[in-house]
C-alpha cells in the first residue's frame, strides 16, 4: 500500500513539474518576438583572431602639410571564446609583433553585456610605444627594416558605452553574439551614450622636428586627458538570407560633451567642447544549429581640436570567429 501511495505521489509530482516546464516554456515563448529565434545550447566554444589598434592623427590648421601619425605595434591576438547558455567568457594571446616597427606594450579588457534590447560595454585599453608611420612625409632617415619608434609614447583609453533598441523584431544578438537568430530582414531605431577617458603621454614633443614651424600649442603638447560624454542616436538594419546568414551594420553619429586637460609649456590648460561622435560596426555571419561563423568590423572617431592643430583619435577593430554548439 505505501509502495503504491508513494508511486502515485511520484506519477502526480511528474505530471506537475511536467506542467510547470510546459507553463514556463510557453512564457518563454510568448516573450520571444516572432522574428526571433532563441538558442538554447548548454555549451558553446569560438576560436577567434581580433586585431583592435587604434592609431592618432596630429594635422596643422595653419598650412597644409601632411599629417603625423603615429601607430601602435599590434598584429592582433588569438583566443577563443566559450558560452555556457547566456554567460561567455574570452581569453587572448598576443601575436607576435614585426621587430621593424618596435616594440608596443598591450593591455586590452572588455567587459560585455548583451541582451535583445539593452547592451553595456566596459573597456581598458592601454598602448605603451608607438612608431611614426609616415616617416618618407618628413625626409627622417628609416630604412623598410625600421621605422622610427616613439617608446615613451602612450595612448590610454577606458570607459564604457551602452545602447537601447527600440524594435522588437530586430536582434543585436543574433549580429554579434549569435546566441539566437532573427528569421527576417528588420532593422531598428537605436540610441547609444556613454563615457570615454583617453590619455596621451610622452617625454618629448610629439612634432617631429621638421614640421614644429608649423604648430605653435601642439609643439609642448606632452599630456593630454580627455572626458567626453556622448549621446548618439541611430540605426541598426540586418539582411537575412536563407535564415541563416546575414549582415548586419550599425551607424550611430551624434554629440559629445568634451573636457580637455593639457599642458603648454610649463602651464595647465583646460577646455570645453562639442565634438561630433561617429562609431559603425558591422557583422557577417553564418549561425547554424551547430556550427557558426563571425566576421565583425567597427570603427570610432575622436577629434580633439586647438587653435593651431587638430588630433584624431581612431579605434578600429577587426575579428572573425568560427566555433561550434552542444545541446
Amino acid at each position: 500500500m505505501i509502495l503504491k501511495t508513494l508511486a502515485i505521489l511520484l506519477i502526480f509530482f511528474s505530471f506537475q513539474l511536467q506542467a510547470q516546464n510546459d507553463t514556463k516554456n510557453k512564457k518563454k515563448e510568448n516573450k520571444t518576438p516572432k522574428n526571433i529565434e532563441a538558442i538554447d545550447s548548454k555549451f558553446s566554444i569560438a576560436p577567434f583572431y581580433v586585431n583592435e589598434y587604434s592609431f592618432i592623427s596630429i594635422d596643422s590648421r595653419l598650412s597644409d602639410r601632411e599629417a603625423i601619425y603615429y601607430k601602435p605595434n599590434v598584429i592582433g591576438s588569438i583566443g577563443a571564446k566559450i558560452g555556457i547558455k547566456k554567460f561567455s567568457i574570452a581569453y587572448a594571446f598576443k601575436l607576435p609583433q614585426p621587430e621593424k616597427y618596435g616594440k608596443t606594450n598591450l593591455t586590452n579588457l572588455v567587459l560585455n553585456l548583451q541582451r535583445r534590447i539593452f547592451g553595456i560595454s566596459l573597456y581598458y585599453i592601454r598602448y605603451k610605444g608607438l612608431f611614426l608611420k609616415n616617416p618618407e612625409d618628413f625626409d627622417l632617415k628609416y630604412t623598410d627594416e625600421t621605422y622610427p619608434i616613439r617608446p615613451d609614447i602612450s595612448l590610454t583609453t577606458f570607459g564604457f558605452q551602452t545602447h537601447f533598441v527600440f524594435t522588437k523584431s530586430f536582434s543585436i544578438n543574433a549580429a554579434f553574439q549569435q546566441n539566437e537568430r532573427q528569421k527576417k530582414t528588420a532593422g531598428s531605431f537605436m540610441i547609444m551614450f556613454g563615457d570615454r577617458f583617453s590619455k596621451l603621454l610622452s617625454d618629448s614633443s610629439l612634432i617631429v622636428p621638421s614640421e614644429q614651424e608649423y604648430y605653435d600649442i601642439a609643439n609642448n603638447i606632452t599630456r593630454l586627458n580627455l572626458n567626453t560624454i556622448f549621446i548618439a542616436p541611430g540605426a541598426g538594419y540586418s539582411f537575412i538570407f536563407k535564415h541563416n546568414i546575414s549582415f548586419t551594420t550599425i551607424l550611430l553619429t551624434g554629440i559629445g560633451f568634451q573636457m580637455k586637460f593639457y599642458n603648454s609649456g610649463n602651464s595647465n590648460k583646460f577646455g570645453l567642447r562639442l565634438p561630433l561622435h561617429l562609431s559603425s560596426k558591422s557583422a557577417l555571419g553564418y549561425n547554424g544549429k551547430t556550427f557558426f561563423f563571425n566576421l565583425i568590423y567597427q570603427i570610432e572617431l575622436n577629434n580633439i581640436k586647438f587653435t593651431d592643430s587638430k588630433f584624431t583619435l581612431f579605434s578600429n577593430a577587426f575579428k572573425v570567429s568560427v566555433g561550434f554548439r552542444i545541446y
